[in-house]
């Protein structure tokens, strides 16, 4: 089968980023899942990272007082009913800003393929 579901999860306090959808071939689900108080400390990435050719539903979940990106998104993303909430982009110090004017990647969703 190539579905995978997570569902009323809780992750927090990672310092790594947190979730890897990596696989092209799987159809991802994110059901009643809560992200909160987590950290990416790469230059790229969010707390939940989806790459190129994945599948990923984010459904019913909260991503909450996260530094980086809540989602970063190369692949076919839908969000439904979802919550954003006091979510930061990355500090300068780990931004992809290579021009240094402040920002660096979306506090909410990043979308590799711009839009």
């Amino acid at each position: 089968d190539n579905n995978v579901w997570l569902q009323g999860l809780d992750i927090t306090g990672s310092r790594e980023g947190t979730v890897l959808v990596a696989s092209s071939r799987k159809n991802v689900k994110f059901i009643d899942m809560t992200f909160d108080d987590n950290l990416n400390v790469n230059k790229n990435g969010g707390i939940l990272n989806i790459n190129f050719g994945a599948t990923v539903e984010v459904i019913d979940s909260t991503f909450s007082s996260n530094i980086g990106s809540a989602i970063e998104n190369w692949g076919d993303l839908t969000v439904v009913k979802s919550i954003f909430l006091e979510n930061d982009s990355s500090p300068s110090e780990i931004s992809n800003d290579a021009d240094e004017r402040g920002g660096g990647v979306a506090g909410g969703i990043f979308y590799g393929y711009g839009g």
